[in-house]
């Protein structure tokens, strides 16, 4: 039932985050308690999870940071 819960459209776990960016996840928790990532929620069964859509913004924000995009937008 879990999986009806949190599907995997809607939700990223925060291991699944630290896989796609080859970080631990206390780093990863150090970067959310600094306001620089999207806070996990822990949901009831235990397991900390990114609605997709923060994920999917918090991504498309660090790559609008970097300096390779600058000057791209002429």
């Amino acid at each position: 039932m879990t999986s009806l819960i949190y599907p995997p459209q809607w939700w990223i776990t925060v291991p699944e985050i630290c896989d796609a960016l080859r970080v631990t996840p206390p780093e990863m928790a150090n970067w959310a308690s600094r306001g620089r990532a999207p806070a996990a929620e822990t949901c009831p069964d235990g397991i900390q999870r990114i609605r997709r859509t923060e994920y999917d913004a918090w991504i498309d924000s660090m790559a609008e940071d970097t300096p390779e995009s600058e000057g791209t937008d002429r």
